[in-house]
């Protein structure tokens, strides 16, 4: 609030009976966020002699109550400001030795902000419920302040929606306090200033943001499967199969028993595992192994090819989305079918 006077004036005897208008308005000024108040106020004064030699006044603002006092005239102005901020955070994926992994856009993430006083939670008027990250990753609470709010403080809190799960993931129980400031900025604007800090108490550098990482739990196994034919036993025979890996440390065998006289085809099987630890941090990558049958030379009755067959099993493991897949390509590549 403020005062404005103007000049004492001065009256004479010959006011004695006379009655005074004055007309006092505000003059509209060009600064924004003031609504200014330019209703003419009407103060009238009149004089009566009393016979003292001082003359007596009757003074009237806007036909209210008269008054003996100078004339005080209450001019209204209004000032508005407005301001807003967007607390955001984002979103990061990560297997269980901490490499960040490529976000899966598809799952939709939702997050949840609350008003911090005294260091207790309670829901932000403004996002009671949870709120969907971007297709990026990122989530954003937008707070708009008023005037009233020059000079206060407000602590938010924001929190991975507990709810929210998807196969696969392991949620976070972090959190991010944001603290804004509002300061009026002059011209109807407001100064807002925010700054976040981890659940440590921690200020986050400039520009950082929030950030919430899910470990990602994937894993995949794939079967490597063969057939063994053999004709005319007469006895009991095993034969034997390895695999083994060619650029990742994996040696295995599986044997297949025929009894004597059986003639049907036999399966085995090799079973390979991965997680999302074999991929290194890369979103693809492809493992190589030789399948071999290993033959018996000392056992003469059976009629092994000079030429040992040998197989190169391709594995690509990749992820599609959240979840981890495999698949295999199967070539030969020494030797003719062994009967």
């Amino acid at each position: 609030s403020g005062t404005a006077s103007f000049e004492t004036r001065t009256y004479g005897l010959e006011a004695a009976g006379k009655t005074y208008n004055y007309i006092v308005e505000e003059t509209a000024g060009n600064n924004s966020g003031i609504t200014y108040d330019t209703t003419p106020r009407k103060i009238s004064v009149r004089f009566t002699d009393n016979g003292t030699g001082i003359l007596q006044k009757e003074v009237t603002v806007d036909s209210g109550s008269a008054t003996t006092d100078d004339a005080t005239v209450y001019i209204n102005n209004e000032y508005s400001a407005d301001g807003s901020t967007d607390l955001q955070a984002h979103k990061y994926v990560a297997d269980k030795n901490g490499k960040r992994l490529v976000l899966d856009p598809n799952k939709k993430f939702k997050f949840q902000l609350f008003d911090v006083t005294d260091g207790k939670e309670s829901a932000d008027a403004d996002y009671p419920n949870a709120t969907e990250m971007d297709e990026n990753g990122t989530v954003t609470f937008r707070k708009s302040y008023t005037a009233d709010d020059i000079g206060k403080t407000y602590t938010y809190r924001i929190r991975e929606d507990a709810s929210t799960e998807f196969e696969g993931y392991t949620n976070t129980k972090a959190y991010y306090d944001a603290v804004v400031k509002i300061t009026d900025a002059g011209n109807g604007k407001l100064g807002v200033e925010k700054k976040y800090y981890d659940a440590s108490g921690a200020e986050l550098a400039t520009g950082e943001l929030p950030g919430f990482t899910n470990e990602l739990n994937g894993n995949v196994e794939l079967d490597i499967d063969g057939t063994k034919t053999f004709s005319g036993a007469n006895a009991a025979k095993n034969f034997n199969f390895a695999l083994t890996g060619q650029d990742v440390v994996y040696s295995d065998t599986q044997t297949v028993k025929f009894a004597a006289g059986d003639k049907a085809n036999k399966s085995f099987s090799f079973k390979l595992a991965y997680t999302l630890t074999d991929l290194e941090g890369a979103n693809e990558k492809t493992f190589h192994y030789l399948l071999t049958e290993t033959p018996d030379t000392t056992d003469k009755s059976v009629d092994y090819n000079a030429e040992n067959v040998t197989y190169e099993v391709a594995v690509r493991v990749y992820l599609e989305g959240s979840v981890l897949k495999a698949v295999k390509t199967v070539k030969q590549v020494t030797g003719t079918p062994v009967t």
